[in-house]
């Protein structure tokens, strides 16, 4: 409990008894003026004390009834503390304390209080998407495993589906590979404060070779790639930035229909290196770039193309330990452009 409160307690304390008195000695003189105790026959003293314990009483209930009311806010939060140590992020505190003054401490207790399970909420529910998209992640090529490894264990194909099969099987043990070698990463970035095993390189060259990456998919789509990289040299961990790059440009490749166009720029200022990664692709509503680098979040709710949900949400992790940022702009049907700073390091 703050002074302020300590303060307005004391005083409320103190105004009861000396209310309680003047009610108490009124009261009494009154009673006495009337001849009400006449009958009675009371000394002084009997008077005095049945005044003293007249008062002593009323003032007690008074201030009893007061403390009450200026300790409600703290029995409010124990109990609400209580509730969020059971499980229930749900719990809010009623601000009653503006009652006692805005600048109370326990005001802002009570505001910080409700910030901080709503936070909770967020976390939970989090927490519940990340389990259900991680099983649905993991579920669904096991099941495609499992069940054409069934079918070609009893021989249950032709040599024409066998090979189909085959072919699947492989790249859904693939993208579980994958996925899980996301993950692990992931997990390893979120402990991490710092990017280790920096290096000096040339960036427009790491680049180059990431697009080089991909040509057997741009090239099928007809998808014309359009590089002006300024020289840069950059230290960091060649690795992670890769990993970057090639998220950005797969997604670039895979959202931009055929005969479309990528263009990739990079220059450097006195303090900043920049990236820009512009489509012609479809675009992305508000609602998905709102939610675009959550956990296993994909736009395409049908999962009918490639991915995991992952992958930048690996390239916005490696970008704040790097110190960067990300800015994208993007609408429906009118392609995307993925803005990244980077702070020069030499």
């Amino acid at each position: 409990m703050n002074r302020e409160l300590s303060t307005k307690l004391s005083f409320g304390v103190f105004f009861c008894f000396l209310a309680a008195n003047i009610i108490t000695g009124v009261t009494f003189a009154f009673l006495i003026h009337n001849g009400f105790f006449a009958a009675w026959k009371l000394t002084s003293i009997v008077l005095i004390a049945l005044l003293f314990l007249a008062s002593t009483a009323i003032g007690s209930v008074g201030a009893i009834l007061l403390s009450r009311f200026f300790l409600q806010p703290i029995n409010n939060l124990r109990k609400a503390m209580e509730k969020v140590k059971n499980g229930d992020y749900t719990a809010k505190v009623k601000p009653i304390s503006r009652q006692l003054g805005e600048n109370l401490t326990i005001a802002q207790l009570e505001d910080s209080f409700n910030a901080m399970t709503k936070e909770l909420q967020n976390t939970e529910l989090m927490r519940k998407d990340f389990i259900s998209n991680f099983s649905h992640e993991f579920k669904t090529p096991i099941a495609s495993i499992k069940g054409m490894a069934k079918q070609l264990y009893a021989g249950e194909v032709d040599e024409e589906q066998k090979n189909e099969f085959l072919k699947i099987i492989y790249e859904e043990s693939s993208r579980l590979a994958d996925l899980s070698k996301e993950i692990l990463l992931l997990t390893r970035l979120e402990s991490q404060a710092i990017i280790p095993e920096q290096s000096v390189y040339s960036l427009d060259e790491q680049l180059r070779r990431c697009m080089l990456l991909f040509e057997e998919d741009w090239s099928r789509k007809n998808i014309d790639i359009e590089m002006d990289l300024e020289e840069i040299t950059y230290k960091n961990n060649q690795d992670l930035m890769s990993h970057v790059w090639n998220n950005l440009f797969a997604n670039a490749i895979k959202f931009t229909p055929d005969n479309g166009c990528i263009t990739v720029t990079a220059n450097k200022t006195i303090n900043n290196i920049c990236v820009q990664v512009k489509d012609t692709g479809i675009g992305m509503s508000e609602e998905t770039l709102a939610r675009i680098f959550d956990k296993f979040y994909q736009g395409d709710s049908s999962h009918t193309t490639p991915g995991n949900g992952l992958g930048l949400t690996l390239t916005k992790k490696v970008l704040d330990i790097a110190g960067g940022t990300i800015d994208v702009q993007s609408s429906p049907g009118n392609g995307s452009v993925f803005t990244i700073t980077l702070p020069l390091r030499k």
